[in-house]
């Protein structure tokens, strides 16, 4: 629902693991014709993610950059699945991915261990990836902006574009502590790929 009030997500389509295993094929089907040409990221979405007590990140097998035809996509399905437990409600999440990335990373509203009032930006604005911050694959930068700050005080229009997305994210869910994975590409379009509350 994030699209409808005003945030760029990439469309998402969605079935349960028992859609999966009743008709695999009119899926795939479907998958390709809305998504042909793109490659595709085949995420988790389980009942234990996400919850009040704990955000279960990175528990479940998420996969990216898969091609978009039946073989590829099946097998990234059912690796997916694989990794989630027995309950056929699960989820799996297909999206196109986000090209030419200039900068991507994760944003904490507050300060994760004492909730200080500071955004904490981890990115990588290097590798053109979009999930080296949440793999841990990389060594990225991480900046503490003071949530009174003005964007005025900043040289680098990327940070702007983040600052005005944590700002606009905690108009429409206040008093809420936002966790949040994004992506910007190099023509300063910004992509929210998810947020979660912090559970911590």
């Amino acid at each position: 629902e994030l699209e409808n009030i005003g945030y760029n997500v990439p469309k998402v389509y969605f079935f349960s693991v028992n859609k999966w295993n009743i008709s695999s094929e009119t899926i795939l089907k479907k998958i390709i014709f809305l998504f042909h040409g793109c490659q595709l990221a085949v995420r988790s979405s389980t009942k234990s993610e996400d919850t009040e007590d704990s955000s279960m990140a990175g528990a479940f097998e998420s996969l990216l950059n898969i091609s978009c035809d039946s073989k590829s996509i099946r097998l990234a399905v059912n690796q997916v699945i694989s990794s989630f437990d027995n309950d056929i409600t699960n989820q799996v999440l297909i999206q196109p991915m986000v090209v030419d990335t200039a900068m991507s990373g994760v944003i904490m509203s507050h300060v994760l261990d004492d909730g200080s009032p500071y955004h904490v930006i981890n990115y990588d604005d290097k590798t053109g990836l979009t999930d080296t911050v949440t793999s841990g694959s990389t060594i990225n930068k991480t900046v503490y902006i003071y949530n009174g700050v003005s964007e005025n005080d900043f040289d680098s229009e990327y940070l702007k574009i983040v600052l005005r997305l944590v700002r606009s994210l905690q108009e429409d869910f206040p008093k809420i502590p936002l966790d949040i994975e994004f992506a910007i590409d190099k023509s300063y379009n910004m992509f929210l790929l998810q947020v979660r509350k912090i559970t911590t």
